[in-house]
Parts: C-alpha cells; structure tokens; sequence
C-alpha cells in the first residue's frame, strides 16, 4: 500500500505539470465554459509518460487507474535489479529526442509545477555544458523540524570515476533579479535527472556506465550524466529554489539513530 501510494502520486504529480497557456472556467449559474485570457509569457507543457517495469513486479492496479495518460514499457530481464538501467537506456537512446528528458525513480513527487521550467532554465543558462539535480526532501512532521535533506555528504571516491565537490561554482540571475548559487556536492544522488536535446544526442555516442556508484539503481539516476557533465545542486540556502519529495521516506529512521549538530553551511 505504501508503494501503490508512492507511485501514483509520483505519477500524478508529473501529469500535474502539463499544461496550455488557455484555461476555461465553468459557470455554474449560466450553465456554460467560459474562455479565459491566455496567461501571459504562459508556454504550453506537453508530456510523455512512460513507465517501465519487468513485465512481473508490477504495481497493474495502480498503473491502470492511469489508463492512456501513460504509457507501460516491459523489459525481458533475468535480473529485474538491472531495470533502472534499461529505463535509461530507453529514455537516452529514444530515436525523437525532446526538449527534456527526464528520468525518475517511481517515487519522487513533483510539488512543484515550475519543476521543468527551472531545469531547462537551468540548461539555457549553462548552454547544456551542465546538469543540475534537486534535493530530496522527506517531510519530518516534528515540532521545530520540517523537512529531511537525505542526500547529504558522503565519502570522496564514492562516485566513480571521482571528482571535487566545491561550493558556490556557479551563480545565475533570475528574470526577478534573485541571485541563486550551486554547489557541486560530494553526493550528487536525487533520484533522477534532466537532459537537454543536445546533451541525449551527445549521450548517445556514449558507453554509458552500467556500474560505479552503489548499485544499478543509484548509477542510472546519477552516473549517467555525473561521468559526463558537471552536476550541480543549488547551494543549501537556495535549497527551495528546486526539491522534490521522496515519496516513500526511508531515511527518517536517522532522526533518531544519529546525534544531531548544528550546521556550520
């Protein structure tokens, strides 16, 4: 039941971001639809859902209640450990790559609806020389405590091949004038990742990894595009500038395994 819960609000949550720049209002009292005024500088969002499963450990009555808004990929695998990195495969090496290619674990929810937007602002800005990933959050629901950032520092040599994590290696404006700031950290896991179509193509022609980081799960979500490009997180003070919920917490547990500390970020 937790993960039925998990994966449909995961999907939910990405058909949540689709939109048309024109909404409609209904008049109960004259009993019509109304056309509203576009919405100005608003950009049609349109999406394509493909959930991919072994074909055997399937949540069918949770894809079901979906019906055509997604679509189901089933991969023949002796080990449905290695299903992350089929998915992976499937997105990167689609022959029509899109705008964005997003790749996510089934249980990370979009609260968000400018999620996408800020990812291609993102890569825009950096002219797809980079990646950015958002921090995970699980909801604490403690008195003085909000949200848990699981995705904290870990040991250098981790991720292979290595790198040098750094703080405030970049700063972009946005349209209002808000300075935001990125860290390259020592963890860069979140789940998931978003790519340009420049940046598909170039993966392309890639060998892409099938191992270096944790487990198959972990190296789809994160070695696919930290072996090739910078992966960036914005800094911990801008952290609310791009989250994502974890949507079946596992690590809340820590809360009261490990002792607790002032930050010194």
């Amino acid at each position: 039941m937790t993960r039925s819960l998990a994966v449909g609000r995961c999907i939910a949550s990405l058909l949540s971001q689709r939109r048309q720049p024109r909404d409609v209002l209904l008049n109960i009292e004259q009993r019509r639809i109304e056309h509203l005024p576009g919405r100005t500088h608003a950009r049609a969002l349109e999406l394509e859902v493909i959930v991919c499963t072994d074909g055997c450990h399937a949540l069918d009555e949770v894809l079901a209640c979906f019906g055509e808004q997604i679509s189901v990929r089933s991969f023949a695998l002796e080990d449905p450990r290695q299903l992350p990195l089929a998915a992976r495969d499937h997105l990167i090496h689609h022959p029509d790559p899109v705008d964005l290619s997003v790749y996510l674990e089934d249980d990370l929810v979009l609260l968000d609806l400018q999620t996408f937007d800020k990812l291609d602002w993102f890569l825009q800005k950096t002219r797809s020389e980079m990646v950015l990933m958002p921090h995970r959050t699980e909801s604490i629901q403690r008195r003085s405590l909000g949200q848990l950032l699981p995705d904290g520092p870990i040991r250098l040599g981790a991720v292979q091949p290595p790198f040098t994590p750094a703080r405030d290696v970049l700063t972009l404006t946005q349209a209002a004038g808000r300075e935001l700031s990125f860290d390259r950290p020592s963890n860069p896991h979140a789940g998931m990742f978003a790519v340009s179509r420049p940046q598909v193509e170039h993966l392309q022609q890639q060998l892409l990894p099938r191992e270096g980081f944790i487990s198959p799960l972990e190296t789809a979500a994160t070695l696919t595009v930290a072996a090739f490009y910078p992966v960036l997180k914005p800094s911990l003070q801008c952290r609310s500038f791009l989250q994502v919920e974890h949507g079946q917490p596992s690590y809340l547990y820590t809360l009261n395994r490990f002792p607790h500390q002032q930050s010194e970020r």
